[in-house]
């Protein structure tokens, strides 16, 4: 289980704490996000493609969905940094600078947070589930400076098409597929409702960030 704090900030503009999933059966707790953390942390460390990524320094949280439909985000990526992996940045009219709160896991100020909504993330196929993953990983800077993967034209986030991003990790996805551990990666290859049963109490981590506005002394 990874320690995660949260240095500075407004409490109101951030919660840390428990997602809780309880289905009453067996007395037995599944921590999602820590069966995930290493889960991610065996591909960054067998992978060459994603050698780059410190998992020490990506917080993994879950979130409720507010409706049972497929339909909607099933995972998403934070950058803790501003571009050029500045600590501070500005925006809106006011030129207010910003910055995020200093969050620390397992001691080490993290640089991204990405976040996974449950249920509709594990009821995706297995194949939908690592190419979910792999798609999030895939918008870290190869520097892992804390600023995202970008890319020229009007799509900085994707390139010139979403199907042209997803390509770069699609021969990984399958050798993941291929090479992959049941005993250690079972729990993604079901859904959700048979986790519960299962296990009977399913938590993960919850960490809600904003960043923290404030107007310098002077501005040009």
């Amino acid at each position: 289980m990874s320690s995660i704090q949260v240095c500075g900030g407004q409490p109101k503009r951030r919660r840390l704490g428990r997602v809780h999933f309880k289905d009453g059966g067996i007395k037995c707790a599944f921590d999602y996000t820590g069966h995930l953390d290493a889960l991610i942390g065996s591909w960054c460390r067998r992978y060459p493609q994603l050698g780059h990524i410190d998992m020490d320094r990506v917080i993994l949280t879950v979130a409720k969905c507010r409706s049972a439909s497929r339909k909607g985000i099933y995972a998403s990526v934070t950058s803790l940094r501003f571009p050029e992996g500045a600590p501070l940045g500005s925006g809106g009219k006011r030129k207010h600078m910003y910055r995020w709160p200093k969050v620390r896991k397992n001691g080490r100020e993290a640089l991204y947070l990405i976040k996974f909504y449950l249920p509709r993330f594990h009821n995706l196929s297995l194949e939908d589930k690592v190419a979910t993953i792999l798609h999030e990983l895939y918008h870290i800077h190869p520097k892992f400076n804390g600023e995202f993967r970008t890319f020229d034209g009007r799509h900085w986030a994707h390139g010139s098409s979403r199907g042209k991003f997803e390509k770069m990790y699609e021969s990984l996805k399958r050798d993941i597929l291929k090479r992959s551990n049941p005993l250690r990666e079972m729990f993604l290859n079901c859904r959700f409702h048979t986790l519960l049963k299962r296990y009977g109490d399913v938590y993960g981590d919850r960490l809600t960030l904003s960043p923290i506005g404030r107007k310098p002394a002077f501005v040009r």
